[in-house]
């Protein structure tokens, strides 16, 4: 497995400088495609798999193809070497380029008359109380975490090493340049011009010496292939009487307020997942039992509507699930009740560097976003755990358990019946589902892990409850500023099998064993004043620079 695998599910090696000046298209409809060929891409062999990507984009509304960026390669040698004849030095000037991104998107909001007015992504000088307890929970779960017995697997930091995977040279390891310039690999790794995302390498000291390239050779795509196995239980919601599409519509055909709306079925679906909702991790929950703290310091249930923050905790991923309108809806998914809308609006702009072979490739964002933010979606080739090549399992993703815990709830909600409850049931306790994007994905593949991450992910369904009507989401848990990596947290178990050296450098790092332990009050005070900080910058360098 070796260092390239220390960080689960990476792929893009990467700091950019993205060029970020290209037009976007904006449009209240997400997609204008014909709603049959949009959502489902289904895998029967590699070429026809990659053929269904293709033609994917070219129905995607949002999708402007970019004819400079590289054509893919399904042969990663042959990919490699186009990336080696292209890639280029260019000039770093990061405070330039958050400049740069942070005058598109007010253009681009400015521009859009359903995001104007709605989206509200304003920095505050002091962080939010809820969102700051909410970190507090989980860093302190980590720093309980970290004083376990190591495993037989996990090794701490060597204290004359601390940033590096053993037995790794720190001048191989690790080696940024210091001439304001970086390697360019790729300049537009989406293909789309509406989204562009370029990829960096901080490692290599010129062009001619980039290494490790295989992680950014994947066919990027924004929905996920599916699977043939499920396609018995998605012909079933394909039946009218079990379809969950909305009538909702205006008149003049712009946003649609599907969100409270009684007669809407997709917002009535909204409502039921909503009551299954557990925010409350264990750690939190006890400390409430013993009357050490009040309910309202953990957040509420959250409402998938479209423009409000989305809030969750370390441990509420298989209970917190929402259901969203889709563009097969009479409101096409230009809507309040649609958790997907931003997704496919891409607002934010991001890039794919690496830093350190021991870390890999990585995401950071090039702007603001708040916390409670849906930035992407994780996409991939939807498969079951028994046909999972173990290669694989580092750029896999559990979207649905065998054990899961909401099946019944699911099956519930839907008021599932007959042929289709069968189905239902065989689909969530025969089988557990993964996201694999190993060849297929798109850039969350990129994010590393960190014990103290600023995303989490969440699934929320349109059209139906089979696994391929998932959108796997990732959400930010934090605000979260201009430079800063955008991190998932991989799991305990992920942890303790394939990742014997965690190199993120926390605090509450599960690698760093007899480190200080802080108290809740200390915690608070150390979130409260590096949050200060990292704003007054960002006013300093970004905002004030705008005025």
């Amino acid at each position: 497995m070796g260092y390239n695998y220390l960080l689960k599910r990476k792929a893009l090696d990467e700091d950019s400088e993205i060029e970020v000046d290209q037009p976007r298209k904006q449009s209240c409809q997400i997609d204008n495609g014909p709603p049959a060929k949009r959502r489902r891409i289904v895998r029967s062999d590699e070429s026809s798999a990659n053929a269904g990507v293709e033609k994917f984009k070219k129905n995607f509304g949002n999708y402007k193809r970019d004819w400079s960026s590289i054509e893919h390669s399904e042969n990663v040698s042959e990919m490699i070497v186009r990336i080696k004849e292209q890639c280029h030095d260019v000039q770093r000037n990061d405070q330039k380029l958050f400049r740069q991104a942070e005058q598109e998107i007010r253009q681009q909001i400015s521009n859009d008359p359903i995001l104007k007015g709605r989206l509200q992504r304003e920095a505050k000088p002091r962080p939010d109380v809820n969102v700051s307890l909410t970190k507090c929970f989980s860093i302190v779960s980590a720093f309980i975490l970290q004083q376990r017995p190591p495993s037989k697997t996990r090794r701490p930091h060597p204290p004359s090493q601390p940033n590096n995977a053993p037995g790794q040279d720190q001048s191989i390891s690790t080696s940024p340049r210091r001439d304001r310039k970086r390697v360019q690999l790729l300049k537009n790794i989406t293909t789309n011009l509406n989204d562009p995302i370029s990829v960096f390498d901080h490692v290599a000291s010129d062009p001619q010496t980039v290494e490790h390239l295989e992680s950014i050779t994947f066919l990027y795509t924004d929905r996920n292939i599916l699977t043939e196995k499920l396609k018995d239980l998605d012909a079933e919601f394909e039946k009218p009487e079990n379809k969950i599409r909305c009538n909702c519509h205006t008149k003049e055909g712009g946003y649609v307020k599907c969100w409270k709306n009684p007669s809407c079925p997709c917002y009535q679906m909204n409502m039921k997942l909503r009551n299954i909702q557990v925010n409350g991790d264990r750690y939190l929950m006890k400390k409430e039992r013993e009357g050490k703290e009040k309910a309202s310091l953990y957040h509420k249930p959250t409402n998938f509507s479209t423009f409000e923050p989305h809030h969750f905790n370390s441990r509420s991923f298989w209970y917190s699930i929402g259901f969203a309108c889709s563009e097969e809806c009479s409101c096409k998914g230009c809507c309040s009740n649609n958790s997907t809308y931003l997704v496919d609006k891409k607002i934010n702009r991001l890039e794919i560097f690496r830093e350190s072979f021991l870390t890999g490739f990585g995401v950071r964002t090039l702007n603001f976003i708040p916390a409670g933010t849906v930035v992407c979606e994780f996409t991939g080739e939807m498969i079951e755990l028994q046909s999972l090549d173990v290669k694989d399992f580092h750029y896999a993703f559990e979207i649905v358990s065998s054990s899961e815990k909401t099946k019944n709830k699911l099956i519930t909600a839907m008021n599932a019946k007959g042929e289709l409850k069968r189905l239902l049931e065989k689909a969530y306790t025969e089988k557990a589902w993964f996201l694999n994007s190993k060849k297929i994905g798109n850039v969350p593949r990129c994010f590393n892990h960190s014990c103290e991450a600023n995303t989490t992910t969440v699934r929320v369904f349109q059209k139906g409850f089979s696994p391929s009507h998932i959108r796997f989401l990732v959400v930010t848990t934090e605000d979260v500023f201009p430079g800063e990596e955008l991190t998932f947290h991989y799991g305990e178990e992920y942890l303790d099998q394939y990742i014997p050296v965690c190199g993120c450098g926390k605090k509450s790092c599960v690698s760093k064993k007899n480190g200080t332990v802080l108290s809740e009050d200390e915690i608070l005070e150390d979130l409260k004043t590096k949050y200060e900080g990292r704003f007054r910058k960002f006013k300093e360098t970004v905002l004030d620079q705008l005025q």
